[in-house]
């Protein structure tokens, strides 16, 4: 069994690059979803958090004229596979 430390770093490591562990075996299978469906919810609330936020806080690129909200999740992967968010 993993201690804490290792666990969280794992489940960051998977809702930062879009839910694709490598392994579901640190999961709970005993739910009423499989382990990919546990984690694929936190990966897309982690996203779709982001995407409120950016949208919210730069309220002038979210309209549409100005078509930001498309290149949002291109933007996401960038910087959050990176490091620089999370």
């Amino acid at each position: 069994m993993k201690n804490l430390a290792e666990l969280q770093h794992t489940f960051q490591d998977c809702v930062l690059n879009s839910g694709n562990a490598l392994s579901t075996a640190w999961v709970s299978a005993s739910g009423r979803a499989s382990p990919e469906i546990q984690l694929s919810i936190y990966t897309h609330a982690y996203s779709a958090r982001l995407t409120e936020v950016l949208v919210n806080d730069y309220i002038l690129y979210s309209s549409p004229s100005q078509n930001f909200v498309p290149i949002i999740p291109a933007y996401l992967m960038v910087f959050t596979i990176s490091g620089t968010i999370g």
